[in-house]
This record gives C-alpha cells, sequence and structure tokens, in this order.
C-alpha cells in the first residue's frame, strides 16, 4: 500500500447534553477526522480522538494536527507499507502522539480492508460483526440523577457504563452502583 495523500478535517460536534467531568464540562468537542488515499485512488478513514485540552492527555486536537500535518504524514507519504501495521514501525520516529498515530493507522486499516474486500473485523481474524456497546455518563450534581441515568441507560440496552467522578462525588457512588 502506498499512501498518495493524507488530508485532516477539524470539525467541532455538538453534545447532545453537556457532559461534566472533574475537569470541567464539555457542551462540544473537536473532531479530527482523517482521509488518506493510496496509489490505487481507494480511500481510508480514520479519527483522531484528542480532546480540546491537555486535562487528559497531553495531546490535544491542536497538537495532534501539528504532529500529523509536519511530522507523520510526511513520514508516511514517503513509504511503503505491506499492512497497516507497518506504519506504526515508520511513524516510530516520532515520540508519543498515540492519538495522532491512531487516527492514520485507523484510516490505513480502512484502506487495506477495502483492498481485500472483506469487513476489517474479518480482515483480523475476529469472528462477530457486532459489539457490547459502553456509555459515558458525566458527574451529577446528586446520587439519586446518577442512578437514575444509569437506570435509563440500562433500559437503554448498555451492558457497560463508566460514571465520572471528582473528589467528594466518587466513593458513595462507586458503593451505590
Amino acid at each position: 500500500m502506498e499512501i498518495r495523500q493524507i488530508e485532516l478535517f477539524l470539525l467541532e460536534m455538538e453534545l447532545k447534553d453537556g457532559f461534566r467531568t472533574s475537569f470541567g464540562e464539555l457542551k462540544r468537542r473537536p473532531v479530527v477526522l482523517v482521509r488518506t488515499i493510496d496509489s490505487s485512488g481507494e480511500e481510508g478513514w480514520g479519527e483522531i480522538v484528542a480532546g480540546e485540552g491537555p486535562w487528559y492527555s497531553y495531546e490535544t486536537y491542536e497538537t495532534a494536527v501539528l504532529v500529523t500535518s509536519k511530522y507523520l504524514a510526511p513520514l508516511i507519504l514517503r513509504t511503503h507499507l505491506d499492512t497497516a501495521c507497518k506504519a506504526w514501525e515508520v511513524m516510530s520516529k516520532v515520540r508519543g502522539h498515540r492519538m495522532a498515530k491512531s487516527g492514520i493507522e485507523m484510516a490505513l486499516w480502512d484502506i487495506q480492508a477495502k483492498l481485500a474486500e472483506k469487513p476489517l473485523y474479518r480482515l483480523i481474524g475476529g469472528k462477530r460483526n457486532t459489539i457490547v456497546s459502553g456509555v459515558s455518563i458525566g458527574i451529577k450534581d446528586n446520587l439519586r440523577d446518577l442512578l437514575a441515568e444509569v437506570s435509563t441507560r440500562l433500559d437503554e440496552g448498555y451492558a457497560r457504563i463508566k460514571i465520572k467522578i471528582e473528589p467528594g462525588r466518587d466513593i458513595d457512588r462507586v458503593e451505590a452502583l
């Protein structure tokens, strides 16, 4: 696979409901999409999941865009890749920035699966074509609201629930669940 073009698209996603963490409240989320095009014209898409500030990780969407554009994309564009797995080896010259690297890797896997005319899960040896979905619940002002939302999400069919906590809103919530 020889990648001829890498493009980044910066979008802003408005969240349906605000999402509160110990770092603050989110109402919008930046999204960086990666589009790669190989020498045959096949395109692949990936996503860089870095957030808006260095609260969770040192990577932000701004640093991911910079590092991808200036350092990672030129490495990938100059190299023939036997498989998408080889991208990490090529990108290892750049330290860290795993979210940026993962966005490129996702796009390369998308191309590789399309070229093989197989769904990605089959290409990598998977057996199931569905996955169990989870949901993340932001910090709630009181335990009653948290329990109500957890109950709603369970009724909606979510099998995995992650809750955000902060000092003073932690032990009682975990114990109650």
